[in-house]
């Protein structure tokens, strides 16, 4: 190893001299196996001699298993204490029916059971390593576990979705009119088929000595510590939710009187909504993350389930009415005014305004612009959802007893799996906006058309998930947010949905069109591009406003430029479309924190660049042949450095890149009628 790249990461003989790490990246999934079966029915019918009805219903249905690194727990993290005196507070009859069967039988309380018991077939006598000061072989030893004989975590989630809508639309002399009804429902579950544990059981293995934790490279557990194992796991349901939603739909357009430039045109409409949720969390089992006592204690403990929490069942009503005016100033100008109202029930009402033009001098140019504000209510789970105990992946550092925490050997700097709690937050208010845009779009030939668009985006009260590492990061905003013990340290960190501080989001759109003939056949080309000028964004009342654009994020990611261009050329019965899909390069994380080492503290990521090829042929009656060749060049994603335990992809980000390089896709598609 490189002592000195060791040591510029934090690590050293004093702290690391004996430690084994895991690249638990690498054991992500580049894409989770799904089966996804969906239909769609529509009937049209005549009423009248203006009027057409229509009945649709859509379905699918989306299964998906998912597999995870193995837990990793820690068996100092909370020592557990438990007593076998019925009547004590932290009496735990089941537990010590578990250790009765491993033949363990601790008198009195047992403190930290889960180290490995000095009587243990495995035991190591470490003084030789760490010196006759520094072990006590007449107690127990305390170790860091991934969790590897159990197999990856496994999750199966089922999820199905109906949606029944029938309507009408048709003219009243000069007017036009559609009006609908719709129900849908939604429903799904998640259950543990792989890779989780019982608390009780697990202790009570790794307290009896039966399971070794100090195997090396090559060695493996015995028949009877695996039989052990497998009668630890856990599998079943673990929630269910559903959603109901039953929707209003009318409108009428039409003109409302001449004007010298032509029709003053309006329409009006509503919007009339009540939905339903229900979400289960974990029905049968309490997922949890340490040894502690009360984590023992809780009926069906799992350690390292996705523990959900649940929400009441619940319903809201959400109204909206708007109008809108279309008005000719000018043969080549054209205002519009729009202006609509939203009431949300256990939220509050919002009426909001939007303003626009047209200019067209001439035929092939024309000018617009709009300003509009806007609001975006709290969904009913951010409201309402329950809050649930989760664990910190990784390694995290505690900002009040290690504030300078590379290359720091004190413990506060290497803490795991933290609990901290997250959910919904009842006190949530309404999202607004600003928002305004001002464009160009010009034809310098009949075949050629292009547009360009500046506009900008204003926030304020953005809803958001504050995370741990938002914490970490502002600690002196949230300190409030750390539950510590009476000797300062941490064993609860408050996180979940929170209303943000401000925005302002900058950007130009860029589009292009260009038709012309190739060999006799018809050739479409097609541009769309943006250029972000800027994201910045205030946390929270406090904290810096936050330049994004071009910098690695854990939320969104902006980059300063993505272009899209591709080129189809069809003849009678073929299309083949050649594209070609730019990112731009960016900022890394940055690794500051982690390392004192100046050259692995920032770093530059290249653009990214791939070329897809699609051949669809429609030679045969009502069926559709689709065969592709995505990143025909077997483009690689460009390496990236950021921490996997706040977005996945080990060396590559999902957000811009794809692992899978070149693949192939074929689809076939049939109209029945």
């Amino acid at each position: 190893a490189n002592p000195t790249l060791l040591s510029g990461l934090g690590y050293n003989a004093a702290n690391s001299t004996y430690r084994c790490g895991t690249d638990y990246g690498r054991q992500y999934m580049l894409a989770t196996p799904s089966q996804t079966t969906s239909g769609v029915a529509r009937a049209t019918f005549n009423v009248g001699k203006e009027a057409t009805g229509f009945v649709e219903f859509v379905g699918s249905r989306y299964y998906s298993k998912g597999e995870f690194t193995p837990y990793q727990f820690s068996t100092t993290a909370a020592p557990t204490s438990v007593s076998n005196t019925p009547g004590a507070a932290n009496y735990n009859a089941q537990l010590f029916q578990y250790l009765q069967a491993a033949g363990v039988n601790p008198a009195g309380n047992g403190t930290a059971l889960a180290n490995y018991p000095v009587n243990g077939a495995f035991y190591k006598n470490m003084q030789a390593l760490y010196g006759a000061n520094q072990f006590d072989p007449t107690k127990p030893i305390a170790y860091r576990l991934r969790m590897w004989d159990w197999g990856y975590r496994t999750l199966g989630n089922e999820s199905t979705n109906d949606r029944l809508t029938v309507g009408l639309e048709g003219s009243l002399g000069a007017y036009d009119y559609k009006m609908s009804l719709a129900h849908g429902e939604a429903s799904g579950y998640q259950e543990m088929l792989d890779g989780y544990a019982d608390t009780n059981k697990l202790v009570a293995l790794l307290a009896s000595g039966l399971y070794n934790p100090f195997l090396m490279p090559g060695q493996s557990q015995t028949p009877e510590a695996m039989a052990a194992v497998e009668a630890t796991k856990v599998r079943g349901r673990l929630a269910t939710g559903s959603t109901k939603v039953d929707q209003f739909l009318a409108s009428i357009t039409g003109p409302l009187m001449k004007l010298p430039a032509g029709d003053l045109s309006f329409a009006v409409g509503t919007d009339l909504r009540r939905e339903s949720y229900g979400f289960s969390g974990t029905q049968s089992y309490n997922c949890v993350s340490t040894f502690s006592a009360a984590n023992l204690l809780a009926s069906n403990s799992v350690m390292g389930c996705p523990g959900n929490s649940s929400a009441p069942d619940m319903s809201r009503k959400v109204g909206a009415v708007y109008g809108e005016l279309l008005i000719p100033v000018l043969k080549s100008l054209e205002l519009s005014a729009a202006l609509r109202y939203d009431r949300y029930q256990q939220i509050g009402s919002t009426t909001n305004p939007k303003v626009g033009f047209k200019f067209t001098p001439t035929k092939d140019l024309l000018f617009r612009g709009s300003y509009n504000t806007g609001f975006r209510a709290p969904t009913a789970q951010q409201i309402n959802l329950g809050r649930v105990q989760l664990a910190t992946t990784g390694t995290i550092v505690d900002p009040l007893k290690c504030p300078n925490p590379v290359g720091n050997n004190d413990p506060s700097c290497q803490l795991s799996s933290v609990p901290y709690m997250a959910g919904g937050n009842p006190n949530l208010k309404p999202e607004k906006s600003r928002q305004g845009s001002l464009g160009v779009a010009f034809s310098p030939t009949q075949d050629m058309t292009a547009s360009i668009d500046y506009w900008q985006i204003t926030m304020k009260d953005r809803i958001h998930n504050l995370t741990v590492n938002d914490e970490l990061k502002y600690y002196s905003v949230f300190a409030d947010n750390f539950e510590r013990d009476a000797n300062g340290n941490i064993t609860l960190i408050q996180a979940g949905w929170i209303n943000a501080g401000g925005s302002t989001t900058k950007g130009v759109d860029i589009t292009g069109n260009w038709r012309t003939k190739l060999f006799g056949n018809r050739l479409d080309t097609t541009l769309s591009a943006t250029k972000m000028i800027s994201d910045k964004e205030q946390l929270i009342s406090g904290t810096p406003m936050v330049q994004y654009v071009g910098n690695w994020t854990n939320t969104t990611l902006y980059l300063p430029w993505k272009v899209a261009l591709s080129t189809t050329m069809r003849t009678t019965n073929v299309a083949l479309t050649l594209s070609a899909n730019y990112s731009s390069g960016y900022n890394d994380e940055d690794h500051t924190t982690y390392t004192t080492i100046p050259e692995f503290q920032k770093r530059k990521i290249g653009s990214y660049t791939t070329f897809n090829l699609v051949g669809n042929y429609t030679g045969f009656k009502d069926l559709t042949l689709t065969l592709g060749l995505i990143n025909m060049f077997d483009r690689k994603p460009p390496f990236t450095w950021h921490n996997v335990d706040n977005v996945v992809g080990t060396g590559w980000d999902p957000r811009v890149a794809d692992p899978r390089g070149m693949t192939a896709t074929f689809s076939a598609s049939y109209k029945f009628f």
